[in-house]
């Protein structure tokens, strides 16, 4: 995308109207009057800024910065440099906002500049790859957002963390309200999970009995729950979760069970979210990592093909892992016609498709001379996957 600098006189319709005149109409001669567009091709805007100017302001700007008694006036006295154009002072306005997030508590004066900048109009646009539409170059508003919502971050979880120092128990669950979703809030929100990593699992386990009372009334509670779950390896936490599971965190709570748990806490706990309709799938795969560590998961794997809505992933699974034992005994359910329906029966014969191994075709071929696959089209399938 090649940007394009505009007048900065220009708003609302007829700015972004007289940016795309000006994308369409290619390069034109800069005569400093508001409207009229400089089409600047990339290798003058990486001379613009490399100009030594430019560079020696950049760094008055991190001066700035360093300063605890930030004076927005000398901010404002660099940018009004006659030498500086739309794409030098952009650029400034973005170093400031970017070198502003270094700093973990900033004065109060440079918070109040950069919230400033959130309604800046950028004076470079570019043209939005997708289509005609002029859009900001360097998106100086959305930067000074980001600035701000990282500070709000840290300070929330600062004064929460100073808070349990203190042998405070604060109300965490304030921060996952259900709905809140603007910055603001997002923020906070982060804030607070990243105070809860930072805590020893002793104080998580206390701030985990006061959330999990509104646990199934509010699916934001989520994701501080399995944060803490993973740091304090809590199997009735896990399951807790699982059983009730809703959101993103508690299908990433499937992944970690494995790796958090006992073999015998994670058959529990992946049991409990196989019985959860959102996280049915999610469970099969993650107990087929279990079929050699805990006892009991092939018998479950081959009872899961009956079930009508998982039968397909529990197929899947038995079919990836190869396991003989496995595979035998859906061939022995398949030779011995055990099936409790025609679907089941279709998921056995799957199996042993997927599996394709010397051993499940050999099983297929049996039953078929055993005429044991039913209906007849299920049998002409299996046929036609032997090639027979």
């Amino acid at each position: 995308m090649q940007p394009v600098t505009y007048g900065r006189a220009l708003g609302g319709s007829v700015w972004c109207a007289a940016a795309l005149i000006a994308v369409s109409v290619g390069p034109a001669s800069a005569q400093g009057n508001a409207g009229e567009a400089l089409s600047l091709k990339m290798p003058a805007l990486v001379a613009k800024l490399q100009a030594p100017a430019l560079r020696r302001a950049r760094e008055q700007v991190e001066a700035l910065i360093g300063d605890r008694a930030f004076d927005p006036a000398r901010m404002e006295q660099l940018l009004s440099d006659p030498q500086f154009d739309g794409v030098a002072r952009d650029h400034l306005r973005l170093a400031l906002v970017r070198a502003a997030r270094k700093l973990q508590t900033p004065p109060t004066a440079l918070e109040a500049y950069v919230s400033s900048l959130q309604t800046h109009e950028d004076e470079v646009l570019t043209v939005h790859q997708e289509g005609p539409l002029a859009i900001p170059y360097f998106a100086i508003a959305s930067a000074a957002e980001g600035t701000l919502s990282l500070w709000e971050r840290r300070r929330t979880a600062k004064a929460l963390v100073g808070a349990v120092a203190l042998g405070e128990l604060p109300d965490f669950r304030a921060y996952f309200r259900e709905g809140a979703q603007d910055r603001l809030a997002t923020a906070q929100r982060l804030g607070a999970l990243d105070a809860l990593a930072s805590l020893p699992p002793a104080q998580l386990r206390t701030v985990s009995s006061a959330l999990l009372r509104d646990l199934e009334s509010v699916g934001a509670l989520e994701a501080p729950l399995a944060l803490i779950a993973r740091k304090t390896a809590d199997v009735s936490l896990f399951r807790k979760l699982l059983a009730v599971g809703r959101t993103h965190e508690s299908l990433s709570l499937v992944g970690a069970v494995n790796n958090t748990l006992s073999p015998e806490e994670a058959f529990a706990a992946l049991a409990d979210a196989h019985r959860n309709p959102r996280l049915t799938s999610a469970a099969l795969y993650a107990l087929g990592h279990l079929i050699d560590r805990a006892p009991g998961v092939r018998e479950y794997l081959l009872q899961a093909l009956a079930d009508q809505a998982s039968g397909g992933s529990a197929a899947a699974v038995i079919a990836a892992s190869e396991d003989r034992l496995l595979l035998d005994g859906v061939g022995r359910r398949l030779a011995q016609d055990e099936a409790r329906d025609d679907r089941h029966r279709a998921r056995l014969a799957l199996t042993l498709r997927l599996a394709n191994t010397t051993s499940a075709r050999q099983q297929l071929r049996a039953a078929l001379a055993e005429g044991v696959i039913t209906p007849p089209h299920l049998a002409e399938e299996v046929r036609a996957w032997l090639g027979e």
